[in-house]
């Protein structure tokens, strides 16, 4: 009797593991049915999210300030790349998913949100000027510019010639009044 309950017992042990087994299974198919946002999180997540938007420093357009933790921060631009990283798959890196990024902000932002972020960004102080610079060496060497400082001279060298001519008509015109008076 004793021997069939300890079979029994074992029956019901290697039952009870399959079950366990068995709702393991089932538990990892209900997360991987639940609804998933583009960006790979749940329903749940999306909500906390929603109560702790993301808003920016206002002296750093670097750095996200809220109440939420650095770390937390430091996630949120991760799971930010890494959806763009997938659409925009290339074996360089990450360039591609910043360019992508970089398109999108160019053409959905309006001029005064990108100065706003530009102005903030200390980043971007460095980078103006260098860009500044490169481009109106650019323009110096440029063929419009040597058309625009011909054309420039050019209108410089006419209006002379009719200052020249205007003096040079008053001054005929003035002699011509002073001989008529003197007669």
């Amino acid at each position: 009797m004793c021997y069939t309950l300890l079979v029994e017992i074992d029956r019901h042990k290697e039952k009870l593991a399959d079950l366990c087994l068995n709702e393991q299974a089932l538990s990892e198919k209900q997360r991987r049915l639940e609804p998933k946002t583009f960006t790979g999180f749940s329903k749940r997540k999306e909500r906390i999210r929603q109560m702790t938007p993301s808003t920016l420093c206002p002296d750093n357009s670097e750095k996200l300030c809220s109440d939420m933790p650095v770390r937390s921060a430091q996630r949120r631009c991760k799971e930010t790349l890494d959806p763009s990283e997938i659409i925009h798959r290339n074996s360089e890196g990450n360039k591609a998913a910043l360019d992508g990024l970089w398109v999108m902000l160019a053409n959905k932002c309006s001029e005064q949100q990108l100065h706003s972020y530009v102005e903030a960004s200390p980043k971007m102080q460095k980078i103006i000027p260098m860009v500044v610079k490169t481009q109106t060496k650019g323009y110096e060497e440029s063929h419009d510019n040597l058309i625009a400082v011909y054309e420039h001279e050019q209108l410089i060298a006419t209006e002379k010639s009719l200052q020249d001519a205007d003096i040079h008509y008053r001054l005929t015109q003035s002699d011509g009044l002073a001989e008529l008076k003197s007669k």
